[in-house]
């Protein structure tokens, strides 16, 4: 039989916490610091604005992209930052993106950009797929070291992806939110876009709408994990295009 049932969560807490337990009959118990710190934040070019989740402490850092001192403040010279930027991280880094097509396009981009060795025992456990446009895509981003994940591959393309994250073969993982519930996936850096695509009722077609505050928690806790192997403070980051944006982001998500 039994004797106890512990239920865990991330991001239930307060009156929402409270309103369970009782419908529960449970008793509440609640920690509100992490093993390992989480510094949440949001950058615009120039400086990087964040809190600390245990202390509550804010704080202020230069962030450059690199790049985008030369006066080209188009799209693309800033994207050429960021990728950069990720390039520059020599930890594990997840940066979820607001489209499926997004997540193969920066996974592309930033695969041509660098040498790192390839993650081959997902290429060997992808040999017998069927093959397809997404594989070939997906293996020419495995074969230096890079990845994406959406809703477009099958579960076990999925798994296959995620376990080589876990296992250090893929350093940098570009995904949709379909990682953001449900997946224990650490990382040391994560970066988020807070706006996502859904299924529009006009037309039919699919609309820009903000990510909720509980899965913009989900997304940002998987930096810094207890027994992560680095064991510095995980970090996510925000990205802004001004500071106006960087406010209105601060406001509503830190």
């Amino acid at each position: 039989p039994i004797k106890a049932l512990v239920a865990l969560s991330a991001v239930l807490g307060g009156r929402g916490a409270e309103k369970l337990a009782a419908w529960m009959n449970a008793e509440l118990v609640e920690e509100t610091a992490r093993p390992v710190d989480l510094i949440r934040g949001v950058a615009v070019e120039g400086s990087y604005r964040f809190r600390s989740y245990n202390s509550g402490e804010d704080g202020d850092e230069p962030f450059r992209l690199a790049g985008t001192d030369t006066g080209d403040d188009s799209a693309d010279s800033c994207l050429g930052g960021f990728i950069e930027q990720v390039k520059a991280d020599s930890g594990s880094t997840l940066v979820f993106m607001k489209s499926r097509r997004d997540t193969v396009s920066l996974a592309f981009r930033l695969a041509a950009a660098v040498n790192w060795p390839p993650a081959t025992a997902a290429l060997a456990q992808l040999d017998d797929e069927e093959p397809s446009f997404l594989i070939r895509s997906l293996r020419q981003a495995l074969s230096r070291g890079v990845a994406f994940h959406n809703s477009d591959l099958s579960p076990r393309q999925r798994k296959i992806i995620e376990k080589a994250f876990i296992d250090k073969e893929v350093r940098v993982l570009f995904s949709t939110t379909t990682l953001a519930m449900g997946v224990n996936l650490p990382a040391d850096t994560v970066y988020l876009e807070t706006v996502k695509y859904m299924g529009g009722t006009y037309d039919g077609r699919p609309s820009l709408v903000p990510i909720s505050r509980i899965e913009f928690d989900n997304m940002t806790g998987r930096a810094g994990r207890l027994g992560w192997e680095s064991g510095r403070p995980g970090r996510a980051i925000v990205m802004a295009e001004s500071d106006f944006d960087r406010d209105i982001l601060w406001e509503n998500y830190i």
